[in-house]
């Protein structure tokens, strides 16, 4: 979908799915894998913040160690320490709103992206990050504009086809939404997300075969993603396939015996397979 096909109509009453904001932070995320890493870390950091204060880089490193075990309000304080020697840093800017999502103060989360993306107009995960915000505001429009111009900067970023998919179909447009969750699953194979909602979409346009396909792929990369099992089965009891069903709901059980709907649900299909059978 262009940027100069989208009008400016006002969002569906539909109920918006809240997208999944993917937020990466902006210095040295990968590295910290482990909480104990974490907190060595967050001591590290912290003691050369306190030793150099005027050093805007070791305060934006206590906050990214802070945010990472969740001492958010800290966080904040360490990226504004930051902020205040050094306003001209994007990452800066993104960090800390990125520890002000994780407080919910949403106002000051946007302001934040908003800011590194004048410092920076080239990173798209800034537009990525700013679009998801939006749509949490229901700025359905806006979103789908920040989305398209991350991907403009950046055609392989699957996050942002996915987010785009998920404004793009509560602002009323499916078809471009498949489109965008069909690049998704190319770009990044084992994105099991973006095949269990294409599958929701293709089901919902009557496109029940696509849908079962993209559902059995999903399967084959992890056969423990429930929610598409049990969404794949819902296809085979609304159509009368049975011998599917049970399958799937066998291998539900195997997966977590105390399924009580799995198994409700597998003794109705076990007798209607017996009623079409004339048993």
């Amino acid at each position: 979908m262009s940027l100069n096909a989208i009008k400016r109509e006002p969002a569906n009453k539909r109920l918006i799915c809240l997208i999944a904001i993917i937020i990466v932070l902006s210095f040295g995320v990968a590295t910290f894998k482990r909480n104990s890493i974490w907190l060595l870390d967050m001591t590290l950091w912290y003691h050369v913040a306190m030793g150099s204060p005027a050093k805007a880089r070791g305060h934006n490193n206590a906050g990214l160690a802070l945010h990472g075990v969740g001492f958010y309000e800290l966080a904040i304080e360490e990226f504004s320490k930051a902020i205040a020697i050094k306003s001209d840093d994007a990452k800066f800017h993104s960090n800390r709103a990125i520890s002000y999502v994780s407080t919910e103060e949403l106002d000051e989360a946007i302001e934040g992206f908003e800011e590194a993306l004048r410092l920076d107009p080239e990173d798209p995960r800034f537009y990525n990050n700013l679009g998801g915000l939006y749509v949490l505001e229901g700025r359905l429009y806006e979103a789908i504009l920040r989305f398209n111009e991350a991907l403009l900067l950046a055609p392989g970023y699957s996050e942002a086809h996915y987010n785009l998919a998920k404004a793009l179909d509560a602002y009323g447009d499916m078809d471009g939404a498949i489109e965008h969750l069909e690049t998704a699953v190319v770009l990044e194979a084992h994105n099991l997300k973006s095949y269990n909602y294409l599958g929701i979409l293709y089901r919902k346009q009557g496109r029940t075969d696509e849908a079962i396909g993209i559902y059995r792929r999903a399967l084959e990369l992890n056969g423990d993603f429930m929610a598409v099992r049990y969404n794949l089965v819902r296809i085979y009891m609304d159509g009368g396939l049975w011998e599917e069903a049970i399958v799937e709901f066998e291998e539900i059980l195997k997966r977590d015996p105390n399924d009580k709907v799995a198994k409700a649900e597998l003794e109705r299909a076990v007798r209607a397979r017996a009623g079409a059978r004339g048993e």
